[in-house]
């Protein structure tokens, strides 16, 4: 409950970084399915594959899971729970975002609907309809913490015995605005097309930035991607840019190890070392002759050139 209040009152830190709202959004749909009863049937809809927000994921996820459970409870006989992702121009949203483009996040249901008496005060900490000992009265105050913790807004509109729709609207980022990720571009400038290109996948943002860095003083453009769905997906994307990889072998959703089987399945052979903190660790037989070296980490300087030369010169 403290975390709850915190995040409520916007005073809980939390790790900012760019990341990709409707692939993080698509990875979730297994895990809210499971919220849900077999009585109410849940349709994604995101009509774009990327949009990216400067903001944190964790936080996003409890946003997104916290809606679901509110609408979960709002159709105890069953119903329809549809989460919307869509991008829409500033001018068109009800409240003064700076950037042209706006991500807008959508969850509705088909419950019992909010009164219009108590609408202003379901963001209220401790306010609640709920019987007592069925909740806190803390999960919308929380939601509406950690949505302006991630730069955005949020409104709701209901119609009693019909529907509730949460409307949520966050600034979209730009790479050339984000120095330390800036090849998360749809596509690099043209200048840039004779340039080396690396999908880097690590999970720690120190050793990321770190990372980073080097390639880019060695003269790289990089594709970074903190987890194993962000790297698959942005190799799908970048595939034919992509002049070799360079990934951890642990991850925070999937094992760097089917990261790598999964990018074999893609595309024809494409350069990939694996790194690794641990000394101990091993990679599978299998996965030992279809890459090119598990690196130890810290990485020198001198190992990634010497990466880098033997790359290119392959190429």
């Amino acid at each position: 409950m403290i975390q709850q209040l915190l995040d409520f009152s916007r005073q809980r830190p939390t790790e900012q970084r760019l990341f990709n709202l409707p692939l993080l959004l698509k990875g979730m749909e297994k895990l809210l399915r499971g919220l849900l009863p077999e009585n109410i049937q849940l349709k994604m809809h995101l009509e774009t594959e990327e949009a990216w927000i400067q903001g944190n994921p964790g936080g996003m996820e409890q946003i997104v899971a916290n809606l679901v459970a509110n609408s979960r409870d709002a159709m105890p006989k069953g119903g329809v729970l549809e989460i919307r992702f869509f991008l829409c121009n500033s001018s068109t949203v009800p409240f003064e975002i700076s950037t042209p483009q706006v991500g807008v996040l959508e969850v509705k249901d088909t419950g019992i609907g909010i009164p219009e008496e108590i609408l202003p005060h379901i963001f209220e900490p401790f306010f609640t309809t709920k019987q007592p000992g069925k909740g806190t009265g803390l999960g919308l105050a929380q939601v509406y913490g950690l949505v302006k913790q991630q730069g955005g807004y949020i409104q709701v509109k209901s119609e009693v015995g019909k529907e509730t729709v949460f409307s949520l609207f966050f600034p979209l980022c730009t790479p050339s605005s984000q120095k330390a990720t800036p090849a998360f571009a749809s596509s690099p400038p043209r200048h840039l097309k004779s340039q080396p290109c690396v999908l880097l996948v690590e999970e720690d943002p120190e050793v990321l930035k770190t990372l980073e860095r080097m390639l880019d003083s060695l003269g790289c453009l990089v594709i970074s991607a903190q987890s194993g769905q962000e790297a698959i997906f942005l190799f799908r994307k970048h595939k034919e840019r992509i002049s070799f990889i360079l990934t951890d072998i642990v991850m925070p959703d999937i094992e760097g190890e089917e990261v790598v089987r999964e990018i074999l399945k893609i595309s024809p052979p494409c350069p990939i070392y694996c790194m690794t903190g641990d000394t101990e660790a091993q990679l599978s037989k299998e996965l030992q002759t279809k890459i090119q070296g598990l690196l130890e980490k810290p990485i020198p300087l001198e190992k990634l050139a010497a990466i880098l030369s033997s790359v290119t010169h392959s190429r």
